[in-house]
């Protein structure tokens, strides 16, 4: 159950870092609790940091991601059904100075029970989840502005209004960019609606509150996506497009994404299935990272964009 869309997660700020992970339990497929490390001096030495969860199951918590915020701690969000009905995506704050989790907090409590989840922290300490909702099925943005003590529901992140009682196993991607005009989020998102199936893109300036008209990037085959914006503005998105010959792994770069003529580039792999890419930015550098498999080896793979 630890495979890809479940992976493990680590987070830094400064010399400090943070990893989460899920442990075997009596949930689905295995799933079980909660377990994380601490470190204070860039990974040379570790320390047990304890179970984000409060609730002292050995259920089925997953679908993990962690970010650092600007005080130097860190916030983790996951799914778990301690409702006892549905899952519902919880966070909780770890504090770097007494090493301890805070109390579990509800960002949103009936949400799909397997798409992977992305917090990203901004610079002045708000907090932005991107998930995928329950009813309907469209991508969901919750954001706190206490560092995670509350959470509002900022509703979905293109408004495609698809009905589907399904599990889809398909996340999204979130980014933050800051700079002397403000603050904007930029995403991506995957949708199986019957009128407009696809990948899309979807910008929002914080202040206006609105998410823009979504662009369309590719088509219902265009899936498992992700997003990253460097410091200079450069938009990254990268994908795995479904194909009779294999999976295929794609990425565009654009410092505006305002239609489908924006260029995508094929990454020729040498694996036979890529799957999951991720986006990371580094200062004004993109980096693009992805696993597959070669012969029976699971691989990890990067390239700078």
């Amino acid at each position: 159950a630890r495979g890809r869309g479940t992976d493990f997660q680590v987070a830094a700020y400064e010399n400090q870092i943070l990893s989460v992970w899920m442990q075997h339990g009596t949930g689905f497929m295995g799933r079980g609790p909660l377990s994380s490390a601490f470190s204070s001096d860039g990974g040379k030495s570790w320390r047990n940091a304890g179970n984000p969860s409060d609730v002292g199951s050995d259920g089925d918590h997953a679908f993990i991601d962690l970010t650092a915020d600007d005080k130097g701690n860190f916030h983790a969000v996951w799914l778990d059904k301690r409702s006892g009905e549905d899952k519902g995506l919880y966070s909780a704050a770890y504090d770097s100075r007494t090493n301890k989790w805070g109390k579990n907090r509800t960002v949103d409590d009936k949400v799909c029970d397997c798409c992977w989840n992305v917090v990203k922290a901004d610079s002045s300490g708000h907090l932005h989840a991107l998930y995928r909702d329950k009813s309907p099925r469209d991508m969901g943005w919750a954001f706190s502005k206490d560092y995670g003590k509350t959470w509002e529901s900022g509703g979905p992140v293109g408004d495609f209004d698809w009905r589907i009682e399904a599990c889809v196993h398909v996340g999204g991607g979130l980014a933050i960019e800051e700079n002397d005009n403000g603050t904007q989020l930029h995403a991506v998102v995957w949708t199986a609606n019957q009128f407009n199936p696809g990948l899309y893109y979807v910008s929002q300036k914080t202040k206006a509150g609105n998410w823009q008209e979504p662009v369309r990037i590719g088509g219902v085959e265009c899936t498992l996506p992700d997003i990253a914006v460097s410091d200079s503005g450069e938009i990254a998105i990268a994908w795995i497009q479904q194909t009779a010959e294999g999976n295929k792994l794609f990425y565009l770069k654009a410092n505006r994404i305002t239609s489908v003529s924006t260029k995508a580039v094929l990454v020729h792999t040498e694996e036979i299935y890529p799957t999951h890419p991720k986006l990371l930015s580094l200062g004004d550098s993109l980096h693009l990272f992805w696993t597959g498999q070669v012969g029976k080896k699971d691989v990890w793979r990067h390239v700078k964009i």
